[in-house]
């Protein structure tokens, strides 16, 4: 998500209004651009969101790569499970079957 507020505030830098839905209509029907001062608006507000989402979504600690992918990386080096989980994590990854198995996040129509 952050590098959509980037992308959004170069868009907007460069007059590039398309990617604003309904705003980029309204300048386009009406042939007009937006005001420096509505984009310095719209760039601080979309500053103070990068801001936002990177206290709500911090980095990931390396030792939780393991929710990505189990099956990469040293699982027993992992601090935040506990011995059972470890051990299920290890029998989880080792399986190939599941490996093989393309993963969906969303139905496929």
């Amino acid at each position: 998500m952050l590098k959509k507020f980037n992308f959004w505030n170069q868009c907007l830098q460069k007059n590039e209004d398309d990617y604003f839905g309904s705003l980029g209509r309204f300048l386009s029907e009406n042939k007009i651009q937006l005001n420096e001062n509505i984009k310095t608006d719209i760039n601080d507000h979309l500053k103070q969101l990068q801001v936002r989402f990177k206290e709500l979504f911090p980095n990931r600690p390396e030792s939780d790569n393991w929710i990505c992918n189990p099956f990469g990386g040293n699982i027993s080096s992992n601090t935040s499970l506990y011995l059972l989980e470890k051990e299920k994590l290890i029998v989880l990854s080792s399986d190939n079957s599941l490996r093989a198995r393309p993963i969906y996040f969303f139905e496929k129509s």
